[in-house]
């Protein structure tokens, strides 16, 4: 794919240095037509920095100005390096590094359970009353003091051990098996402390902890509803939310220069600086404070509780310059408490799944991240070397290049700061040709032409922007897209047992609740919060780059058989809970559905009754029908009779037509011979009749003539046969 896309920009440069090298006009904004393309060098930097950066508009406007026809080759140029090739190129590096960090993690994830059960199989001892071999309790505590000294395994409590046991023993029989073993990677992953409950104040005090006032703001505090939100939470949101309209109105006249309304606010602000002081007393008074700063969202409420507070009670010393010195600050911390207001949007799903996939990809992409912070440290520290002291206004090798036009002398790389913020602006904006525009100006030539140092920065752009970079984008968005489906599909889940859990009745729940099983985590936390104690656990960024990276290569079947540790037994746990309520949930619906077909089957047989009747009179019908048919039947038949015998006497009248015919033939044949004979005979009579006639000195006057001529007065003696008439 890369070679496609260098090849496009070689194509196009070729193409547009043959068209422009020679046209040196002017187009009607000043500029020379072939600029940029008075050479096939030129013509090829031109086409990189076309297809690589944003800056393409500066190299084809002076040809697309002079003539709208250059238009068509900048679109094709354009789409096929630009959009199709460098796109593909973003899927190509993904999809290549998939594979291997596929690899790497099927192979990972092998040698691990290689490793587990070999482990297993060194530490495990079978009790006269066991079946299969097991590790005993004291044996696992060794395992995790043993496993501590190594540098890459998390830190545990010593008071801990005891819950990361008791997370793994499922059956609760002080031993583990092999498959409860296997789970112990990922229970070491995670951290477990526990904390107080109530304050410490209530065992000082305690009879101010007995009166109702102080019993109904405990319960405001502990109490949740179904949002997993206490009142005094929702009490707090109320707050924010005026806070936040005061907050918008006072920014609106501060940036108008609105001066009237100042002393309004700062009592205005003082009252809520009062309320959320308020709020952080009560919440003293009601948890301890272990249990109070368990939480990193409460400790940054105590941050900016105490500071606006402080700054709010500034506004009332004496001191005017701490007053007017103190009123912009105080402006931009105010805007501290919409992260509060933020905080409260987390009930929102979609606001909650936005801080999950913010926190996720980067826990998930420390590794990229860190590559691509080394090369740009890496190309920071060459630049520095090469590029150093030839970047600073006054610089008269700068004149006429767009570095110097577009004032960019604070991307230097005169020392390792800037050159850090140079690479970067370059790494976002993909390629900068103006920044490189001024190295090439700052440079001094070669004695035998110029200094290409300058080609470091289209290497930059191959080996960290196209590879690197883009490799970043193609890990945020696959991240988000499988963090999204597990977001759906946990929705989805949730709806379907929400909707089972509405459709049982209390009775049905309780006959189901022997059977259901616990958390293992879950009972471990009701245990202690029966001795008001709170128990508390996170996972490792480990665990959780872990849990990502198995959701994305290797897929959620592969990832549900590879899984280990406290998450894949609750999962199966939970797995089989819903199998048993799926089970009783599908009786309920089938004795559900015998009565629906027993009902059914009632309206069926009365239906069927209806039926039997209409189909008696179908019958009857159809008996009816049927001796109709035999009359046409036998109508039909005898048609055809009397239709047989009509047939049998038009033949017959046909034979006799065609004897009278022939017959008639014969007469007229017989006619035909007989006026051939009349006709013979007449000719012959005829020559009879001029054989009679012909006489000495007579001629015709005509042939067929009955007239004579005389030509001589000799006397003639005639014989008459017949009459004739003489002239």
């Amino acid at each position: 794919v890369v070679s496609f896309w260098m090849g496009t920009v070689v194509f196009f440069a070729w193409i547009g240095v043959t068209l422009l090298d020679d046209n040196t006009n002017i187009n009607p904004v000043g500029v020379r037509v072939n600029t940029g393309f008075d050479s096939f060098g030129r013509a090829l930097y031109s086409m990189f920095v076309a297809s690589a950066s944003d800056d393409f508009i500066q190299v084809f406007n002076p040809t697309f100005t002079q003539n709208r026809a250059y238009g068509l080759m900048w679109i094709w140029c354009l789409f096929l390096s630009k959009f199709l090739f460098l796109n593909l190129i973003l899927a190509m590096i993904f999809e290549t590094y998939k594979e291997r960090f596929e690899r790497e993690i099927k192979l990972f994830q092998r040698n691990q359970s290689e490793s587990l059960k070999k482990a297993f199989t060194m530490m495990a001892t079978k009790g006269p009353d066991e079946e299969d071999p097991t590790v005993s309790r004291e044996d696992f505590f060794a395992l995790i003091t043993a496993l501590q000294e190594s540098p890459k395994t998390p830190s545990i409590h010593q008071g801990s051990i005891e819950y990361v046991y008791k997370a793994i023993d499922s059956d609760n029989n002080n031993t583990l098996e092999e498959a409860e073993f296997e789970s112990v990677i990922d229970s070491i992953q995670k951290t477990f402390w526990i904390t107080d409950k109530y304050s410490r104040l209530e065992r000082v005090f305690p009879r101010f902890y007995t009166q109702q006032w102080v019993q109904t703001m405990k319960t405001w505090v502990w109490e949740q509803d179904e949002s997993e939100q206490c009142k005094l939470d929702n009490i707090m949101n109320v707050v924010l939310l005026a806070n936040t309209v005061v907050v918008v109105a006072e920014s609106y006249y501060d940036i108008n220069h609105i001066t009237t309304y100042n002393n309004l606010f700062t009592v205005i602000e003082t009252g809520f600086g009062v309320v959320y002081v308020v709020e952080f007393f009560v919440l003293m008074v009601c948890m301890s404070w272990g249990e109070y700063t368990s939480s990193a969202s409460r400790i940054f409420d105590c941050f900016t509780t105490w500071l606006l507070f402080a700054v709010s009670l500034l506004y009332y010393l004496p001191v005017a310059n701490v007053q007017a010195g103190l009123m912009h600050y105080a402006n931009i911390l105010r805007l501290l408490r919409l992260v509060r207001v933020l905080k409260s949007l987390k009930r929102v799903s979609k606001v909650a799944f936005m801080f999950k996939c913010v926190s996720t990809i980067l826990s998930s992409a420390t590794e990229i991240l860190f590559l691509l912070l080394i090369l740009l440290y890496f190309y920071s520290s060459i630049a520095c070397q090469l590029f150093g002291g030839l970047l600073y206004q006054g610089n008269p090798d700068l004149e006429g290049s767009e570095y110097k036009e577009k004032q960019y002398y604070a991307f230097n790389l005169n020392d390792m700061t800037m050159a850090l913020a140079s690479w970067y602006v370059m790494l976002l904006c993909e390629y900068n040709p103006s920044i490189v525009d001024g190295v090439r100006h700052a440079l001094k030539p070669w004695r035998h032409g110029s200094n290409p140092m300058w080609i470091i920065y289209p290497v930059f752009y191959f080996s960290v922007v196209i590879f690197a970079f883009e490799l970043v984008c193609a890990f945020i968005i696959e991240t988000f897209t499988e963090l999204a489906e597990k977001e759906r599909k946990d929705t989805n889940d949730e709806a379907e047992d929400h909707q089972h859990k509405t459709d049982r009745t209390d009775s049905e729940i309780s006959n189901c609740s022997d059977d259901t099983e616990v958390d293992p985590l879950a009972k471990i936390a009701d245990e202690l919060d029966k001795q008001n104690l709170c128990f508390h656990y996170v996972n490792s960024a480990a665990a959780t780059k872990a849990k990502i990276y198995k959701m994305m290569f290797e897929g959620e079947e592969s990832g549900e058989e590879s899984e280990s540790g406290t998450e894949e037994h609750v999962e199966k746990n939970r797995d089989v809970t819903e199998l048993k309520r799926m089970t009783v949930l599908q009786l309920e619906e089938e004795s559900r559905s015998l009565q629906q077909k027993r009902e059914e089957f009632e309206a069926r047989q009365k239906v069927e009754k209806e039926e039997q009747v209409q189909i008696l009179r179908l019958k009857r019908m159809l008996e009816e029908k049927e001796k109709e048919l035999i009359d046409l039947r036998r109508e039909l038949s005898e048609t055809k009779t009397a239709a047989r015998s009509n047939l049998t006497t038009i033949a017959t009248a046909e034979l006799t037509a065609s004897q009278a015919a022939s017959s008639l033939e014969d007469k007229l044949r017989e006619n035909q011979a007989l006026r051939q004979q009349v006709a013979s005979l007449e000719a012959k009579q005829a020559a009879m009749k001029r054989g009679n006639l012909q006489v000495a000195g007579m001629r015709p006057v005509a042939p067929g003539a009955t007239r004579y001529n005389f030509m001589n007065t000799t006397p003639l003696t005639f014989r008459v046969a017949g009459n004739i008439s003489l002239r």
